[in-house]
């Protein structure tokens, strides 16, 4: 088993960074699956049935200037169990860094990511750097396990509004009630609903921007999920900063956020509680 891969952009890091950061605000535990194929490298966090799942699927060849990977797996495939702060903290040391090898190693019965580079010293000198992120290896029979589910059709799909405008919303929403209602169309209309024994809240957006999905959106389509307020507002939380433009799908008991950015498409799976749709 092998794995190794060089970066040459400082930029590329970043793009990295920014996902794990994404997803150690999201981890309970700090830690995520990191999978690795040939062509593309999924971040996965799935630490509960029952909670929200997150993954990112990124074209490696978009980041790396170089990427080799040499597994007994039938696909050709590595899963490594990582610690999101170890991870973070190797990323920020390559951050001024347009020379990085990544690569698996191991010392012992111990399993490293090792990043190694160069960057300048406070003199303006160059220095090499060695990061070890310490990774569990998954035997091969538990990757497909692991993967993320099958995306449903949407019924509903369109993109946010203004990401802050958005999470407003959702916020003020979550202190009234533990539950939101998504109500979506085919046109382009969102609806946020909750109910409680005092009030009734309603917001609406209208024709709002949609994609152009493979396979098009039923025309004439009405769809409504409950989901739960915190892991809403704690997804659209993470994307303030990091992310612009955020895309709502929904379909029959499920409600899926992806934001696609820098060779990067960071999926949200939320757990939907009621469904109510024709």
């Amino acid at each position: 088993m092998r794995f190794k891969a060089k970066i040459t952009s400082a930029a590329s890091s970043g793009v990295l960074q920014r996902v794990v950061h994404t997803f150690s605000r999201l981890s309970r535990n700090k830690t995520c699956k990191l999978r690795l194929t040939p062509t593309k490298i999924n971040f996965l966090l799935d630490e509960q049935p029952e909670q929200a799942r997150v993954w990112a699927d990124i074209d490696q060849a978009g980041l790396f200037a170089s990427f080799r990977i040499e597994s007994l797996h039938e696909n050709n495939e590595i899963m490594l169990d990582v610690h999101l702060d170890n991870l973070d903290r190797a990323l920020r040391s390559a951050a001024d860094s347009n020379d990085v090898t990544w690569k698996l190693t191991k010392r012992d019965t111990n399993n490293f990511l090792t990043m190694s580079m160069r960057t300048l010293s406070a003199t303006g000198a160059p220095r090499p750097v060695l990061q070890e992120v310490p990774v569990a290896v998954y035997p091969h029979a538990e990757i497909e396990a692991s993967l993320p589910p099958p995306l449903p059709t949407p019924l509903a799909s369109m993109y946010l509004p203004d990401v802050r405008l958005f999470k407003s919303v959702v916020d003020r929403m979550k202190a009234l009630s533990q539950h939101i209602t998504l109500r979506g169309t085919s046109s382009g209309d969102l609806t946020l609903l909750i109910e409680t024994s005092m009030a009734t809240v309603r917001t609406s957006f209208k024709g709002l921007e949609q994609p152009v999905l493979e396979g098009g959106t039923p025309e004439d389509n009405t769809v409504q999920c409950t989901v739960a307020a915190k892991s809403l507002a704690q997804f659209i939380s993470t994307q303030v900063q990091a992310y612009t433009n955020l895309m709502l799908c929904l379909a029959k008991g499920t409600v899926l956020l992806f934001n696609t950015q820098d060779n990067v498409q960071v999926t949200f799976y939320v757990p939907v509680l009621n469904v109510d749709g024709d």
